[in-house]
Protein backbone atom coordinates (compact mmCIF):
# COMPACT_ATOMS: atom_id res chain seq x y z
CA UNK A 1 0.00 0.00 0.00
CA UNK A 2 1.08 3.44 -0.83
CA UNK A 3 1.81 5.47 2.22
CA UNK A 4 1.30 9.46 1.56
CA UNK A 5 4.44 11.57 3.02
CA UNK A 6 3.51 13.97 5.82
CA UNK A 7 3.56 17.49 4.62
CA UNK A 8 6.38 19.49 6.70
CA UNK A 9 5.44 23.34 7.25
CA UNK A 10 7.72 26.46 8.00
CA UNK A 11 6.52 28.61 10.66
CA UNK A 12 8.08 31.91 11.08
CA UNK A 13 6.61 34.05 13.76
CA UNK A 14 7.01 37.96 14.06
CA UNK A 15 7.72 38.60 17.91
CA UNK A 16 6.31 42.41 17.52
CA UNK A 17 3.34 41.18 16.46
CA UNK A 18 1.92 37.85 17.75
CA UNK A 19 1.72 37.20 21.33
CA UNK A 20 3.04 34.34 23.27
CA UNK A 21 -0.49 33.12 23.92
CA UNK A 22 -1.46 32.18 20.73
CA UNK A 23 1.41 29.82 19.81
CA UNK A 24 -0.51 26.79 21.09
CA UNK A 25 -3.66 27.80 18.87
CA UNK A 26 -1.37 27.84 15.93
CA UNK A 27 0.82 24.88 16.35
CA UNK A 28 -2.15 22.98 16.87
CA UNK A 29 -4.08 24.17 13.75
CA UNK A 30 -0.29 23.34 12.07
CA UNK A 31 -0.52 19.88 12.70
CA UNK A 32 -4.40 19.71 10.93
CA UNK A 33 -2.02 19.61 8.25
CA UNK A 34 1.36 18.52 8.95
CA UNK A 35 4.76 18.84 10.63
CA UNK A 36 5.99 22.03 11.55
CA UNK A 37 9.42 21.23 11.45
CA UNK A 38 11.29 24.46 10.45
CA UNK A 39 10.16 26.87 13.28
CA UNK A 40 11.76 30.67 13.65
CA UNK A 41 11.09 33.42 15.75
CA UNK A 42 11.94 36.97 14.44
CA UNK A 43 12.82 40.08 16.66
CA UNK A 44 15.25 42.13 18.48
CA UNK A 45 16.18 39.58 21.61
CA UNK A 46 18.31 41.88 23.60
CA UNK A 47 14.46 44.26 24.11
CA UNK A 48 13.05 43.27 27.78
CA UNK A 49 10.13 43.25 26.26
CA UNK A 50 10.97 39.87 24.85
CA UNK A 51 10.79 38.04 28.28
CA UNK A 52 7.50 36.10 27.49
CA UNK A 53 8.64 34.40 23.97
CA UNK A 54 11.95 33.37 25.89
CA UNK A 55 10.45 30.40 27.85
CA UNK A 56 7.38 29.60 25.08
CA UNK A 57 10.37 29.46 22.29
CA UNK A 58 12.42 27.41 24.53
CA UNK A 59 9.43 25.23 25.42
CA UNK A 60 8.67 24.62 21.65
CA UNK A 61 11.73 24.69 20.15
CA UNK A 62 11.41 27.54 17.85
CA UNK A 63 14.62 29.56 16.95
CA UNK A 64 15.24 32.82 17.94
CA UNK A 65 16.21 34.84 15.13
CA UNK A 66 17.92 38.04 16.37
CA UNK A 67 17.19 41.45 14.59
CA UNK A 68 18.10 44.51 16.32
CA UNK A 69 15.74 47.74 16.43
CA UNK A 70 18.21 50.22 15.02
CA UNK A 71 15.66 52.59 14.31
CA UNK A 72 11.25 52.52 14.42
CA UNK A 73 9.21 51.99 12.05
CA UNK A 74 10.80 50.29 10.05
CA UNK A 75 10.56 46.17 8.79
CA UNK A 76 13.49 44.71 9.42
CA UNK A 77 12.11 41.71 10.69
CA UNK A 78 9.50 41.44 7.83
CA UNK A 79 12.63 41.83 5.70
CA UNK A 80 13.99 38.53 7.67
CA UNK A 81 11.39 36.98 7.30
CA UNK A 82 10.91 37.14 3.46
CA UNK A 83 14.71 36.06 3.16
CA UNK A 84 14.18 33.10 5.29
CA UNK A 85 10.99 32.28 3.29
CA UNK A 86 12.36 32.57 -0.10
CA UNK A 87 15.79 30.39 0.85
CA UNK A 88 13.16 27.65 2.47
CA UNK A 89 11.35 27.91 -0.82
CA UNK A 90 14.06 27.48 -3.08
CA UNK A 91 16.51 25.05 -0.95
CA UNK A 92 13.87 23.39 1.44
CA UNK A 93 10.46 22.51 -0.61
CA UNK A 94 8.46 23.08 2.82
CA UNK A 95 5.15 24.54 3.52
CA UNK A 96 5.48 27.84 4.84
CA UNK A 97 3.26 29.34 7.43
CA UNK A 98 3.73 33.14 8.28
CA UNK A 99 2.65 34.81 11.84
CA UNK A 100 0.94 37.25 11.58
CA UNK A 101 1.14 38.40 7.86
CA UNK A 102 2.20 42.14 7.64
CA UNK A 103 1.78 43.81 4.06
CA UNK A 104 5.46 43.62 3.16
CA UNK A 105 5.31 40.06 2.95
CA UNK A 106 1.85 39.12 1.54
CA UNK A 107 3.57 39.61 -2.24
CA UNK A 108 6.67 37.12 -0.92
CA UNK A 109 4.48 34.84 -0.16
CA UNK A 110 2.24 34.88 -3.16
CA UNK A 111 5.04 34.54 -5.17
CA UNK A 112 6.21 31.07 -2.76
CA UNK A 113 2.57 29.82 -3.61
CA UNK A 114 3.60 30.01 -6.99
CA UNK A 115 5.62 27.47 -7.07
CA UNK A 116 3.39 24.79 -5.78
CA UNK A 117 4.37 25.50 -2.32
CA UNK A 118 1.33 25.38 0.51
CA UNK A 119 0.99 29.03 2.05
CA UNK A 120 -0.45 30.10 5.12
CA UNK A 121 -0.87 33.66 5.69
CA UNK A 122 -3.29 34.51 9.27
Amino acid sequence: MFEEKEKMFAVLIDSDNVSPKYIKYIFDEISNYGIATYKRIYGDWTSNSKGNWKNIALENSIMPIQQYSYTTGKNATDSSMIIDAMDILYSWKAGCVVEPSPATIVSCMALVNRYAVEVFIT
